[in-house]
């Protein structure tokens, strides 16, 4: 009787092992590699040069030039393979065999408590891991921003704060900081920044909603331009001009411990760090396109932004189609769908009830079977 209540238990357990396995991808939980940008202070053709390390053997391999002259931030996306970079305002992504940065879109202006900004040089990119949204920070002459950027148009994204509320200022600060860096930790989803003047370096975390501000602690070295977590929160950043390597910071202590050199083939100031490192994540149903199809089906709009309880997409088609329309959570899983069906010439405005959905940014997709096209929307409550 034992052994037979041990092997239905067993089996369950593996049972529910199994089923979790099939949700889920697993990957090692060490760096596979980790990529940079230097741009090199003009001492290159091309300013920008992409180079990647391998963790193991800590050789740094240069890629190519990115033909960039001011990406200051990069940031891996786990749900969509793709390292993203931020030229100035630009953002877009960079090829991992040639390291060429091709553009997304502008990130543009957004209203906010002190009133519409331009985001035109924004200095820090991290992906949520937790959430696959994409944070940028940007230093303005009224101090320093969080804003969420749009990875399929690179523009701002609207009301990621609430309502009227396109960005938050990050603080309180000293105004001589500038946060040049940001990366969220997997374990916690905690958001760090680090923020420097010309004396010192400071480890802070801030709120992702409100933008509050709070100093953990100085960081034992200067000039920490780059952040980036690995899968195991192990806290890498990296050190531009006045050291040329990368570090471990200790989120408790600041301290930091050089783990590897860089440099090779001249390369001089380097701006930025992502390593490769995507820990467990939910298995994906769709993940969206970085392009929108100007063709036979097109997104028009999506209204109220944000929604609240009913949100209507408008799509339009130039022609007769059989199409499809899905929305899906910023993870990829499909939330709401309209069956295939046939669609006459003209413009659509259809209905979906977003009261069961969370709060949060969605991606719908209306797909033919020639064309798709994409577009977004924000749940707030």
């Amino acid at each position: 009787m034992t052994f037979r209540f041990t092997t239905v238990v067993l089996f369950l357990a593996l049972s529910i092992i199994a089923t979790m396995a099939a949700k889920f991808k697993v990957f090692d939980p060490a760096p596979q590699v980790c990529y940079l940008v230097a741009d090199n202070d003009g001492r290159a053709t091309t300013r920008d040069i992409l180079t990647k390390i391998d963790p193991v053997t800590g050789v740094e391999t240069p890629i190519g030039p990115t033909g960039t002259d001011f990406v200051e931030a990069i940031a891996f996306s786990p749900f969509r393979s793709t390292l993203f970079a931020i030229d100035g305002g630009l953002l877009g992504s960079l090829n991992l065999q040639s390291g060429k940065f091709s553009p997304i879109g502008k990130v543009g202006h957004g209203i906010g408590s002190m009133g519409d900004l331009t985001f035109s040089d924004v200095d820090g990119l991290t992906v949520d891991p937790r959430t696959g949204v994409l944070f940028g920070s940007a230093r303005l002459s009224t101090g320093n921003f969080l804003i969420q950027i749009n990875s399929s148009t690179g523009s701002i994204v609207d009301h990621a704060f609430g309502i009227t509320f396109d960005y938050v200022p990050v603080g309180p600060l000293d105004p001589r900081l500038f946060v040049d860096d940001l990366a969220v930790n997997p374990l916690d989803g905690q958001l760090y920044a680090v923020a420097t003047d010309t004396t010192r370096t400071l480890l802070i975390t801030i709120n992702k909603v409100s933008g509050t501000a709070e100093i953990v602690t100085e960081v034992d070295a200067l000039e920490v331009e780059g952040l980036t977590f690995d899968a195991d929160g192990v806290l890498y950043g990296v050190v531009g001009a006045a050291g040329r390597k990368v570090v471990t910071i200790d989120t408790a202590t600041g301290n930091v411990q050089p783990v590897f050199q860089l440099g090779e083939g001249g390369n001089y100031d380097y701006e930025s760090i992502a390593c490769v490192t995507t820990g467990t994540l939910p298995e994906p149903d769709f993940v969206p396109s970085n392009s929108r199809a100007p063709g036979d089906i097109r997104i028009e709009s999506a209204f109220p932004i944000p929604a609240s309880t009913k949100v209507t997409l408008r799509v339009r088609f130039t022609k007769t189609l059989t199409a499809s329309l899905d929305v899906y959570d910023i993870r990829g899983r499909r939330v709401w769908g309209e069956p295939e069906r046939v669609f006459e010439a003209g413009i659509y405005d259809i209905p979906v009830d977003a009261s069961r959905l969370d709060p949060g940014v969605y991606h719908y997709r209306l797909r033919s079977r020639l064309q798709n096209a994409y577009g977004d929307f924000l749940v707030a409550r």
